[in-house]
């Protein structure tokens, strides 16, 4: 089977993450990428222009490697404009099958879950998100456009329900 290139988009809270790491457990030869990933792994990082457009180079490079060498890519971050359609067009020049998913969520449910999670983090010693950067997020996100693929809401579908929806689209031929 040829590998895949999954692209997961989404604001903060709306399940990437945790869809990233449970489709990653189905499939062997499976890489998980996305922005905090990368930049978490630059000592240092600060956020901003420079360093941003950095971590997407970077990002964008290894999604590109890996498929080159068969290995299946989970790219999970929310996107800018535009960069979705960067990325469906490497899987397809590299020969990937490429399924793109949006998550989504209503504004207040997505607040309650970065806010659960800014009282439990999952990375303990890093810097919490202010509230205001989480609404700016949001924001940013709301004014964005769908994308060409599939919009899964993850209030009304379980985070094991993504998952086989997902796996649904990967073995379409």
């Amino acid at each position: 089977m040829k590998p895949f290139l999954l692209i997961i988009d989404g604001p903060m809270g709306s399940g990437k993450t945790t869809t990233a790491e449970m489709m990653h457990k189905k499939f062997p030869r499976t890489a998980i990428l996305g922005l905090d990933r990368i930049k978490w792994s630059v000592s240092g990082f600060k956020r901003d222009t420079r360093n941003n457009t950095i971590i997407y180079d970077v990002v964008f490079a290894m999604t590109s490697a890996f498929l080159a060498h068969g290995v299946n890519v989970i790219v999970e971050q929310g996107f800018r404009k535009g960069m979705v359609e960067q990325y469906q067009k490497r899987g397809k020049q590299l020969g990937a099958r490429t399924v793109t998913v949006q998550l989504i969520a209503p504004r207040k449910a997505l607040i309650e879950r970065v806010d659960a999670r800014r009282k439990k983090p999952k990375f303990p010693g890093r810097t919490q998100i202010s509230h205001a950067r989480v609404l700016r997020n949001f924001r940013k996100h709301a004014a964005k456009p769908l994308i060409k693929g599939h919009i899964l809401d993850t209030t009304t579908l379980s985070p094991k329900k993504v998952v086989k929806k997902i796996m649904q689209m990967i073995s379409k031929p």
